[in-house]
């Protein structure tokens, strides 16, 4: 009796621990474009009930632009719209997925649309605070 008590428990034990949930992703904080060659592309987000928000910039060699930042965020996929003043406005349809090697931050891979883009790749990585910033 003892013996099927304790391989019940360590049954139980391993399937407790044995979690394959997906992980969960925030959208909340400083993002960057990593190697998208049209532009640096940086952004600020928040994020309530599943909903960011925020700023960002669009750095050109020949010119900058601001940029409100909204958008929807469920599960793995996230789709922000990036709203400029003055030009077209652009939207990235994404997923988050883990950094690729040791300690490497959360990114959002995606595609981009609207402005002048048609479905053109784009990561951004989050940047992780710095001591004293």
């Amino acid at each position: 009796m003892r013996k099927s008590a304790a391989l019940l428990a360590g049954l139980l034990l391993a399937a407790c621990s044995n979690n394959s949930a997906p992980p969960v992703y925030s959208a909340v904080g400083t993002w960057q474009s990593v190697g998208f060659a049209p532009a640096d592309v940086q952004m600020t987000l928040v994020e309530t009930a599943r909903s960011p928000a925020g700023a960002g910039r669009w750095i050109m060699t020949d010119s900058a632009a601001a940029f409100r930042v909204t958008g929807a965020h469920v599960d793995t996929d996230i789709s922000l719209l990036f709203d400029f003043d003055g030009r077209s406005d652009v939207s990235l349809a994404g997923v988050f997925r883990p950094g690729t090697g040791k300690d490497a931050p959360t990114q959002i891979a995606g595609a981009l649309f609207g402005g002048g883009f048609s479905g053109d790749s784009i990561v951004f990585e989050r940047l992780e605070d710095q001591p004293g910033s």
